[in-house]
């Protein structure tokens, strides 16, 4: 029995680690990463670079969305961003206390908060989850970048 054909998700025990996203299995599967030549193309390392910084971004707002570590909003955005985001983070909220964020300002999980909300999450049924965290974050990434070549407003 391959690790693809395990019927808990490949992880011993059938427990999920928090490394372990979505409880997915590890391998191949179709890339082979150790064959991509990242040496002989800056173009596809500087890719790989910038996803994995967005992906480590993602992550620490997933571990932070409840706020318990108590981590700044530095940690994933610049500084010269943070009133932008808090801006923004103001127009997502709605009028029932589910739908108002609940976070200090300047912490991570208020990001993480203003993240789910532009990734479609309303503030009922649990919490957000990572896909839901990617999408805000590359939506509110597009949002700086527009302010950025607009000028503040």
């Amino acid at each position: 029995m391959g690790a693809c054909d395990r019927t808990d998700g490949g992880i011993a025990g059938g427990r999920r680690r928090p490394g372990d996203d979505a409880g997915q299995p590890r391998g191949t599967r179709g890339s082979d990463i150790e064959a991509v030549p990242f040496a002989t193309d800056p173009p596809r390392a500087k890719l790989a670079c910038a996803v994995s910084i967005s992906a480590i971004h993602v992550q620490q707002m997933l571990h932070d969305r409840d706020g318990t570590a108590a981590c700044p909003m530095e940690d994933v955005c610049a500084s010269e961003d943070i009133p932008r985001i808090e801006a923004i983070g103001r127009t997502l909220e709605g009028k029932t206390v589910e739908q108002k964020n609940p976070h200090p300002p300047g912490t991570l999980a208020r990001a993480a908060w203003i993240c789910a909300r532009l990734g479609g999450w309303t503030g009922y049924y649990g919490k957000p989850g990572p896909v839901v965290l990617v999408r805000g974050y590359a939506k509110l990434e597009a949002m700086l970048d527009g302010i950025d070549r607009c000028g503040d407003v």
